[in-house]
């Protein structure tokens, strides 16, 4: 006869170091656990979703299937990129893929954007200068040169 294979267990609660805490406007995945660990199972524990931190939320509405917040847990409202729903999830069921705009990530990043077919979009990249240096981004001082002195009177 056949096994049928167990259910596909809750990923287990990390707490975020104090850099990596998720604020609005962040980028984040979320692992299919938020739906379920049956919906979990049927789509494969690997699969994310991706989708941008709109703002705290109350818990009250998770998802069918969603595991009951930790005590003291936040939980937030996100809205994900693959249906444009806004849902509720617990904190313990994101990642962080990209910061708030103008915020500096401490480690590689995923580009939140659309990329073309000539380029591998699983490949993480690391910002270019350029980009470094966008609005929001700190800007080093400006170099002065000395103000010449004034011509004197022949």
């Amino acid at each position: 006869p056949a096994v049928s294979p167990a259910p596909a267990p809750a990923e287990p609660p990390r707490a975020p170091a104090p850099d990596e805490r998720i604020r609005v406007g962040m980028v984040v995945e979320a692992s299919p656990h938020v739906w379920g660990a049956e919906y979990a199972e049927k789509v494969g524990s690997a699969k994310r979703y991706r989708g941008t931190v709109k703002a705290r939320d109350s818990g009250e509405r998770l998802p069918a299937g969603c595991p009951a917040p930790m005590p003291d847990e936040p939980v937030w409202l996100v809205s994900y990129e693959d249906d444009g729903k806004d849902w509720a999830t617990p904190e313990r069921f994101l990642s962080i893929v990209a910061p708030v705009d103008g915020q500096r990530a401490g480690r590689e990043r995923t580009k939140p954007q659309f990329l073309s077919g000539c380029v591998d979009a699983d490949r993480a990249y690391v910002p270019t200068q350029d980009e470094d240096d966008a609005p929001g981004a700190p800007v080093p001082p400006a170099a002065q040169l000395p103000t010449p002195p004034p011509p004197t009177a022949p």
